[in-house]
Formats: C-alpha cells, structure tokens, sequence
C-alpha cells in the first residue's frame, strides 16, 4: 500500500477561512493579502473535500475551472479525496494497513503476481522468480514480505532452489512452459520486435489461460500495438482473475482512456489509488482525466455535479460481473449526457430533454454482451466439452502415493465477448492452480540426508557425519558405536511407515539452491562447512548462525501430505521428549572438574560436542554433565550438571559456552549417542545433621572458612588475580551450611582454586557427608601452608 493520506485537520476551521476569505470584496493579489478568485475557490473547494463534502466541492471546481485555466495538478486534493471515497465504499484497507487475507495460491510469485518461474528461496524462507529478484536488486536488499535483510544484493549470484523448480516442471508442465516463453516476449518487447512478442504471449495463453499476468502483459503489447480493443479485453480479463491487482486495473485504465472512454477510465485510475495511494501513474492519469470532465461539463449543469461525484465514486468490484456498475435507484447517467448536451450546443443543434435512464452504460454493454452469448453457445460448448488439463505424475512408487483431498470444481460464465481470442478456464479458483493434482508423490519431496534403509544396508552417512549422498559408491561403514540413534529410530520406522520419515522437516535452502531438513544440515555443516550435495561453501551461512525454514516447501508438505508430516513430527517429537530427559541419556562432556555454583567455561570446537550444546539449547534443558576421563570406562562415575547461561558462535561453527555448576550426579550406566557420551544418572546431596554433631559441624565450618580465607590473602597479587578473574570473589560464609543440598559455596570455590589434580578433587564431589568435606579442605590447606613454609 502507499503512504496515508495526511492527518485531517479541523473542517469547520478549514471552512470558516475559506469563507471568510470568499466574503471579501477586493481579492488582491497574494503580495498583498488575498490572491485572485480562482484561486480562493479552488482553496475552498479542497477544504471542502478535505472536509469529506465533496457534493459541495465539485461545483467551486467547476467554477474556479471557469475563472482560470486549471493545471491536473492542482486537483491533486480531489482526487485523493475521492480515491478515500471508493476505498471506503469497497471495503478495502486504509493507505498504510495490509489488505485483507486472500486465498493465494502457494505456487505464486509474492513479487510479480505470477505463476512461479525459476523459483529461488532467499535466506529469510521467502520464494520469488528469480527474474523478479534480479530486476529489483538494491545496494542493501531487504524481502518485499518480512522486510528482513537479505534479499538480491547487487552482484550476488541467484540459485533456483533445485527441489521447487523440479516440482513446478513435473506438476505444472503448461505454466512452466508459459512462463518461459512470457519472458522470451518480454524480451522481444524490449527490443521492439512487437508482433513477436505478441505471437509469444498468444502460444502462453493458450497453454496458461488462467495466469492473469499474461493478459495484462498482453494488454500492453496491444496498447502499444494501437489495437485498443484487444488491450481491453486483456485488460478486463485480468481484473477479474485478480479484482484486487493494481497493475491489472492501470492497464484497463489505460485502455479506456486510449479508447476515449474518459469516465470508465477515471473509475479505474480511483480504484488504483484506493488499492494504493502512493501510485504516481494512477494520479496523474486521474487529476488530467478529471481536468478533462470539467472542461466537457455546460456552464448551466452545476444542478447534475453531485450525480456525477455519485457516478464516479461508484465502482462494484465483487458483487455480480465486473463489468457492471449500475448507480442508485433513479440516479441517472449525467456524466454521458451532459457530455451530449455540450457537443450538441457547440453544433448549434436544439436538445430535447432526455428521460432519466436507470442503467449506466456498462450495465447496457454487459445486457449486449449477455444476449450475444446465445450466438456463440456452440463455440464455447466446443471448449467446456474439452476434458481439464490433467498433470502427469510419476507412477514409480506407487506404494508410497496417496490421494489428496479434492475440490469440486464449479463452472462459471464468462462474458463470450472476452472468449473471442482465448477461452478463460475458470471451472478452478481464481488463482488457477488450487487444487493442481489428485495424487502427490512423497518421495517428491523426501531430504536427501534422511536415512530410511534398514540399518545393515544403509549407506547414506550424511546424518553420521561423513557428508555424501546415498548413491555415492565405495562408502566405509561407520562403528556401530558413531551411527546416532536417530538414524536407527528412523531405520526401523521407514520400514514401517513406508518412507515418511525421510519426509522434508523444517526444510532449509541453502544459497546454492539445494533443500535439506533444518537438523540435517546442521549436523552436516557441523563436519563440513559445505553444501552435501554440490559441495559449494557454505561458510557464509555458517556463520550467520540462521536458518530460516522455506516457507513454500512448508506449505506444500502441510497442504499435500498432511498424514506422512504428522507421522514425520511424531518421531521428532519423540526425539526432542528424549533428549530432554535429565535422568535417562544425559549428555556427558567429559573434560574436567566442575563444582555446583562454580563458572565452567568451554570452548566447544569438535562435531559431536556442536551437536550437543545445540541439542541442549533447542531442548530447553540447557543442561549437560561434566565428567573427567577414565581409562576404563570413558568417563568417571561422579560429575557435576552444568546449566548454560550464554554461547557465543564463532563464524566457523565453533563457539564459547559459559556455564555454571547446579547438581552433583553419580553415573548409574555408561552409554553413547551420536558421537558424544550419554549417561543414567541419579542426583546426590548431603546428609543433613542435628543437634550436637550440627553445633560441631558449625565450628569445624567456621574454622575451616578462616583458614581458607588466610590461605587466599597470602597468595601472590598476580595469581590472586587470575582466580578472581576466572572463578570470581570467595562466596560469604553462610549462616547454615545445611541450607545447600550441595552444602556451603565457598567449599566447592576452594576445590576449584586449590592445585589439585582432577583424580585428588573427585572424592570431594562424591562426598555426602559436609564434615569430612571439610575436614579433608582442612588437611589440604594445611599441607599447602607447609610447603609454603617450606
């Protein structure tokens, strides 16, 4: 939509100085006060108008036209006013707010109103053509739907995403072909070539007959042509496939005026500025429009102005065929005979006084072309008779297609007039291609990455880690211990559901053109920051750290295979309720010691570690385990629960993660998943004491926090330093040091700062007894002051 209209002020303030300065007997010049009396009528006329009284309005423009020549542009005011007026009358939107939902058809470009040719997906997840985007390149390009940056930057390479350019061509065989041989005749029209283009446009109509960007493109290489006639009814052919297409109308408007049907084309140019009041084409064409009926309309008819206003600001749009407009009970055309009075007066001839007639001149022309329908009834039922354009599927897997649900298509009357070149197919909806199939292919749009063989024959390691495509030959198998369970969960159910699971799920286009599930690439750029399948760098994507999902592909899979997507979203979301789970298959990061309430940070670089941290992030758990390493069994039987409280990604995949110690855990049963450690755990907490063994653990707390506190001042200022900036301050003593299932902070603070090897501290964290935690912090420190001494 265009800009809004500028605030209003106050009418009756407007009005009162607009008459103040009518009553005025000597108008003076504007250096000296007040200008000539045109152009105080036309100030009043605009105030009016501004003021919503346009009947009151148009006959001081009648009158100011009289005193002086007017100029289009100083009807600026009016035309606004009445553009407001039909956009009210129609119900549509105001100036600025966005239109009322439709019923789109997904395979449409958002840009051009088009059929979908050449489709490339841009990093937000929006679809256009991509001759749309290479026409409408900017310094810093931004997306016409969600205004996010990204768009066709000047220079950049556009890639057509592979799988929708694939789909279009196999469902749509006529539209695509049409398509292309639209931008062949815009090619010829730029070079002037005009009856080729046409010729171009007339083999596209015939194969799209329902792509209303064709008959307006036509309608202009017949404007240009001078066949008036024909541009009309391109032009008319157009608005009703889309009533609410601003080109479509500015092409008809402009047909009407070429064809001196001055009042029909006025209609259209304020039906443009209602749809868009920011639309310079509409304006101007408007206000010279609108300076030419007043110059037409007899000094004597000023009594038949606010009929015309009427007339004008009429303009049905879905009520009944578009090319009605039939006025109010009793209201007259004027317009057309006030036109015929001025012609005839200027003759010289006697007019007799016409009687009202109830039925403007479309309304006549429509009636014409409704009788005119029984002499072409043959033709057209030559045409109705023809069987519907059926699509070719592909009938390999046929035990993976299934049936969609299907519209009855209606059967709707079209004006014989408009059928004389082409016959307009509108038995679909007004988009053309609602309903396009009766059967969808699932494996049209299965992930090359998914895994859905059987686990002893699988050879696609796409989601293991070793990037390739399952047809790549001479593939290592991977150990049984790095193939993830998610490639067994959707081995087995493959067999079982027949396939769905390689399903398309959040699907991701990279730059290159290629679509892959949101989960697999990620794991794939994790080892290899490249595309799986054509190998072009993706370190540009990569480092934005954002996949937006392709909207297009979504809305496809939603549309047409709504049973294997429900299918497909049960076995994520069993997945992600897994993962989730904080006792069973607990990610392990086996590294170093981590304490409760102590800052861990971690530089997370290796493929198995991304996954991890990311899963934890999308789970919402946030939360992980540490462990040190054991010779034995991988990692040790204690660790402590990290919760992650930032990450920063790095351009190249890696990433520093800050977090902090929550619970302690024992190790209940070692395992793995996806290349990283998992574990069954179970929390672990101090035995509470009471009476006097708690009255002597408060002494022995007491005594210990002093002579950890001594110990801590006695370091050198440099190395205090270095703790503090990495651990932060010694916690305060608490008041109960019972009040932590952990126990006291500061304990878990000493441990982390004190020069111990890992296998010295682990004791201290299985520990469940606050006493001898303490009492061996004590004999450490001790040990420390003496070799200090020493």
């Amino acid at each position: 939509m265009g800009s809004h209209l500028p605030p209003r002020p106050e009418p009756q303030l407007v009005l009162q100085l607009a008459a103040g300065a009518l009553q005025a007997q000597n108008l003076e010049a504007p250096g000296g006060g007040l200008g000539p009396e045109w152009q105080v009528l036309l100030g009043r006329a605009d105030a009016l108008a501004f003021g919503g009284r346009l009947h009151e309005a148009l006959p001081l423009y009648q009158l100011a036209s009289r005193h002086q020549q007017l100029r289009a542009e100083q009807l600026e005011k009016l035309v606004e006013c009445l553009a407001q007026s039909v956009r009210i009358k129609e119900g549509l939107p105001a100036a600025g707010q966005p239109a009322a939902p439709r019923e789109w058809d997904v395979f449409r470009c958002r840009k051009c109103q088009g059929f979908l040719f050449e489709p490339v997906s841009l990093p937000c997840g929006h679809t256009f053509c991509k001759k749309c985007l290479e026409r409408d390149r900017a310094p810093e390009p931004r997306c016409v739907l969600c205004k996010e940056a990204g768009g066709a930057a000047a220079g950049q390479l556009l890639r057509v995403n592979v799988i929708l350019s694939n789909l279009l061509t196999k469902w749509f065989p006529c539209q695509v072909k049409a398509s292309q041989l639209r931008h062949e005749g815009n090619l010829l029209y730029k070079e002037k070539k005009l009856q080729a283009a046409l010729q171009k446009y007339n083999e596209a109509v015939s194969l799209a007959p329902n792509d209303h960007l064709l008959y307006s493109n036509r309608s202009q290489i017949n404007s240009t042509l001078k066949a008036c006639e024909d541009a009309l009814h391109d032009a008319e052919t157009a608005c009703r496939l889309q009533p609410y297409w601003l080109k479509g109308h500015l092409r008809k408007g402009q047909a009407l005026a070429n064809l001196g049907k001055t009042e029909e084309a006025l209609r259209e140019f304020l039906f443009c500025l209602a749809l868009d009041t920011g639309n310079k084409t509409a304006k101007s064409e408007a206000q010279k429009l609108l300076l030419s009926l007043f110059s037409l309309i007899p000094g004597n008819a000023q009594e038949h102005l606010p009929d015309i206003l009427q007339l004008l600001s009429h303009h049905s749009r879905l009520k009944g065929n578009l090319l009605n407009s039939v006025g109010s009970g009793g209201t007259s055309h004027n317009l057309q005979r006030l036109l015929k009075v001025n012609v005839e007066q200027k003759k010289g001839f006697s007019i007799q006084e016409e009687p009202n007639v109830t039925t403007s001149g479309s309304l006549r022309k429509s009636i014409q072309i409704t009788e005119s329908k029984k002499d072409c009834s043959e033709e057209e039922n030559k045409f109705t008779s023809m069987p519907e354009s059926t699509f070719l599927l592909s009938e390999k897997c046929s035990l993976l297609k299934r049936k969609c649900c299907s519209e009855e298509m209606r059967n709707a009357e079209v004006p014989c007039k408009l059928m004389k070149k082409d016959i307009v197919d509108i038995r679909e909806n007004s988009s053309g291609q609602h309903i396009p199939f009766e059967v969808v292919d699932p494996s049209d749009l299965d992930c090359s990455l998914c895994m859905s063989q059987p686990l002893t024959q699988c050879t696609n390691l796409g989601i293991c880690g070793a990037v390739c495509h399952k047809s790549t030959k001479n593939l290592k198998r991977p150990h049984p211990m790095n193939i993830p369970s998610l490639h067994v969960k959707y081995c087995v159910a493959a067999i079982v559901t027949g396939g769905s699971c390689k399903l398309f799920y959040e699907p991701v286009t990279t730059p290159c053109g290629h679509t892959f599930c949101l989960k697999c690439l990620e794991r794939c750029l994790d080892h290899n920051p490249k595309c799986p399948l054509c190998k072009e760098g993706l370190s540009e994507c990569l480092a934005m750290r954002k996949y937006c999902k392709t909207v297009l592909m979504e809305e496809l899979i939603a549309r047409y295979l709504p049973e294997e997507l429900t299918e497909r979203r049960k076995i994520y979301e069993e997945e992600i309720a897994e993962l989730s789970n904080l006792n069973k298959n607990v990610p392990i990061f086996v590294c170093t010691m981590a304490y409760p309430t102590v800052p861990c940070p971690l530089h997370i670089f290796e493929p198995c570690y991304r996954l991890m941290i990311r899963r934890c992030m999308e789970t919402g758990t946030k939360q992980f385990g540490m462990c040190i390493s054991d010779p034995v069994k991988g990692f040790a039987d204690y660790g402590c629960i990290l919760e992650i409280r930032n990450v920063e990604f790095f351009a190249d995949g890696r990433s520093v993660v800050d977090s902090i110690g929550k619970r302690r855990f024992k190790v209940i049963q070692h395992s793995q998943r996806d290349g990283y450690n998992t574990a069954d755990i179970e929390y672990i907490e101090d035995q509470k004491v009471q009476g006097q063994e708690y009255a002597a653990l408060l002494i022995l707390h007491d005594s210990v926090y002093d002579q950890a506190y001594t110990w801590f001042n006695s370091l050198k200022q440099a190395l205090k330093s270095r703790i503090l900036s990495h651990f932060g301050p010694m916690p305060a003593k608490d008041p109960d040091p019972q009040a932590n299932p952990n126990g006291p902070a500061w304990c878990w603070w000493v441990l982390a700062v004190l020069p111990l090897e890992n296998r010295a501290q682990l004791p201290f964290l299985a520990m469940k007894s606050l006493k001898d935690r303490l009492s061996g912090i004590r004999r450490v420190l001790a040990f420390m002051s003496r070799a200090r001494a020493r």
